[in-house]
């Protein structure tokens, strides 16, 4: 099976899992760093972060899935920083997920017309098919 259809299958299993029984939900914003009026969004939407996400060769034959749990902050240019693990699979796949979220931009949180950091903790499903 070529690797984008693979990648696509991975959305699609995620976008399923948000619809029947939301074991991976949207990115949740911290209230005590939301010091914006306006939360930040990934530009693309979580599809975004899937389209980019690369699935370990070796994590792939050892049958490896899971949830990774990222905490981070987006900047006031709308880029992930301060990304760190909250609940990892190992470590090919949090570094993967860290890597997919170093990939997207964010519009950044806004507060009185001005750009503002915020925190924000995010899950980054790994399922194979």
């Amino acid at each position: 099976m070529g690797k984008s259809i693979q990648l696509l299958l991975v959305g699609l299993v995620f976008a399923i899992c948000l619809m029947v029984s939301g074991c991976a939900s949207t990115p949740k914003i911290d209230p005590e760093r939301m010091v914006g009026e306006h939360p930040p969004e990934m530009i693309g939407g979580m599809q975004a972060l899937y389209n980019v996400l690369r699935y370990p060769d070796s994590a792939r034959r050892n049958n490896i899935q899971g949830t990774v749990v990222l905490e981070y902050v987006v900047n006031e240019d709308g880029r992930a920083e301060d990304i760190r693990v909250v609940q990892g699979i190992n470590n090919e796949l949090d570094t993967e997920a860290i890597n997919a979220l170093r990939r997207v931009r964010h519009k950044p949180g806004m507060k009185d017309g001005v750009p503002v950091p915020v925190k924000i903790t995010l899950p980054v499903v790994f399922r194979l098919q």
